[in-house]
């Protein structure tokens, strides 16, 4: 009998806010409407409140406050904003309620934009903002700001208060109403499946990726209520699975080749290496622009490096002219065991600016004086791996072994002379490149 009352009282409702939509009312009827309203609401919540003292909780109360709602704001849409009304249902206590709201204390309150998953977070806040605050009416009154973004929310936390219900016991039906366990708990991992993928190395972005990983983990297993359940070696395969697919080429290659390959990938190991990984790519920028000086060695400036390849490289184009040859006597004339030296290599005197050049040649792969880049020692002593690791320590290209770029942005259409790819060939996983240069 009492459920069938309440289904007759929120049909009553209903007709009215619906004649509220449909037809022209004048002032006077709005206001008689809305007491109509108010007297259907105030009844319908004492039939709810008996049925609820011999059943318990009970499902109608949500259903018959969303009708009482949509037709309070149907009336209120009608009636003129000059004119006040003692009811409680005026249209303007939205008006009314901001003054009360310009009064309080400014708190920096959270918002609820109608998200089951949002909803831990945002009551764990409110709860923290507001703890010392008792009255129900600065509760409510700081509850419709942080509901301005979400209607139904606001509309029911004002039907509450409307009804005299006190806010602690509002509170818990607001949760019921908008916290949804199975929604919530899929929407953080929606997250991490919705997060976007990244397209170039950006320390931002890998922070940003492992923030929405870790939040979306951590809210998980709270909505779950296993805050300290360790996950298992299945869980975190596909978790570690789903945020490499997010990574670009360049950082997914990095992560693959420094991982072992023996062991099986955790969120934890994972997480690590990104943070390294952001790191070096906050700090790159600068260490490019002023690289760090090894001890004992003193980088000679770039103009003198260009000035003597170009000079080697003339010398081996033009071959033996006369002004060359004038130049190798005085050479022979000041220093007289230079004649020794190339009958004992057995070349020509046009050969020999050649090798001076070499000598004064910097090497492009370890900085330093007297080879060249494919007799580097410190190269050709390090495995495949090794000669790579050895290169990006520096900070260098491994394509063109230059500092000023990374590899992903090298304008040089060269590439490895033994598989294609773009790394150089000094680097090649191939035993071929030095044992041609023996």
């Amino acid at each position: 009998e009492a459920a069938r009352q309440v289904a007759a009282l929120e049909e009553a409702m209903r007709a009215i806010g619906l004649e509220a939509k449909t037809v022209a009312m004048e002032d006077d009827m709005v206001a008689v409407k809305a007491d109509m309203l108010e007297g259907l609401y105030r009844e319908g919540c004492g039939v709810l409140a008996r049925i609820e003292a011999k059943t318990g909780s009970s499902q109608r109360r949500g259903p018959f406050s969303d009708v009482y709602a949509t037709a309070r704001v149907a009336l209120g849409r009608l009636r003129k904003a000059e004119q006040a009304s003692s009811s409680v249902l005026d249209a303007t206590a939205l008006a009314v309620s901001v003054p009360r709201q310009e009064h309080l204390p400014r708190i920096d309150l959270p918002k609820f934009g109608g998200d089951p998953s949002d909803w831990p977070a945002f009551a764990s806040r409110f709860e923290k903002r507001l703890s010392g605050e008792q009255g129900d009416a600065t509760r409510y009154a700081y509850l419709q700001q942080c509901f301005s973004d979400y209607l139904p929310a606001r509309q029911s936390a004002e039907a509450f208060e409307r009804a005299g219900m006190p806010f602690e016991e509002a509170w818990v039906r607001l949760q019921e109403r908008f916290y949804k366990k199975r929604v919530a708990f899929l929407g953080h991992f929606r997250a991490i499946l919705d997060a976007p993928k990244l397209t170039t190395p950006s320390s931002n972005a890998l922070m940003r990726l492992i923030d929405i990983t870790e939040t979306s983990l951590t809210s998980a297993r709270q909505v779950a209520g296993k805050p300290d359940e360790p996950p298992s070696t299945v869980e975190e395969g596909f978790i570690v699975s789903v945020v490499l697919s997010k990574l670009d080429e360049d950082s997914l290659s990095r992560v693959t080749r420094r991982a072992d390959q023996q062991a099986i990938p955790t969120w934890k190991g994972l997480r690590e290496e990104l943070d390294s990984m952001a790191s070096r790519l906050y700090y790159e920028p600068k260490r490019q622009k002023e690289p760090a000086a090894r001890p004992g060695f003193k980088s000679p400036a770039s103009a003198p490096r260009k000035t003597a390849y170009v000079a080697t490289a003339m010398a081996a184009t033009m071959g033996p002219q006369p002004p060359v040859k004038s130049c190798v006597a005085r050479d022979t004339a000041i220093a007289p065991a230079g004649p020794a030296r190339q009958t004992t290599k057995g070349s020509t005197p046009a050969t020999a600016p050649t090798k001076t050049a070499d000598d004064r040649r910097m090497c492009y792969a370890c900085d330093r004086m007297g080879h060249k880049g494919n007799f580097c020692p410190e190269i050709r002593a390090r495995s495949a791996l090794e000669r790579v690791n050895f290169i990006m320590e520096r900070g260098k290209c491994i394509n063109c072994f230059s500092r000023s770029h990374a590899a992903r942005e090298c304008p040089s259409e060269k590439r490895c002379n033994n598989c294609t790819k773009k790394h150089h060939t000094m680097l090649c996983n191939s035993a071929e490149y030095f044992s041609a240069n023996e």
